[in-house]
């Protein structure tokens, strides 16, 4: 995310540590899964050191829609489940995002990367 360069990934952390959350508010993070690039147990070990510091926070995984013209692949369902059973084991409340649309090319981030190339299309 382009605002994200704007903060030091320790400062996000703090600040998130210290927030204050009512009774049963939670912070949650959000990880895109891309196939072979952040999606092994080793990646998974160390989103949990970094986020259980945490307190009262969950994480939603979201396994990357591949979309034309892009260099990422989806990760596999063995990754995935890999993944998330590294971070629950860690304690982390975690949910795998389910992608629909995917097989019309409608899913999370597959449509916006349509529009752009119709729009580079047109542009040039």
């Amino acid at each position: 995310m382009p605002i994200a360069s704007q903060w030091e990934l320790k400062d996000l952390m703090q600040t998130l540590r210290d927030y204050p959350l009512k009774t049963r508010e939670r912070i949650t993070f959000e990880y895109i899964l891309l196939g072979g690039v952040n999606d092994s147990t080793k990646h998974a070990k160390e989103l949990a050191n970094l986020i259980s510091t945490v307190k009262k926070s969950k994480i939603n995984l979201i396994p990357y829609n591949p979309s034309s013209g892009l260099p990422y692949v989806e990760p596999t369902q063995k990754d995935i489940l890999s993944f998330e059973k590294v971070l629950w084991e860690k304690g982390i409340t975690t949910i795998v995002r389910k992608s629909k649309g995917q097989d019309i090319g409608a899913a999370c981030g597959q449509l916006k990367t349509l529009h752009q190339q119709k729009a580079i299309k047109s542009f040039n």
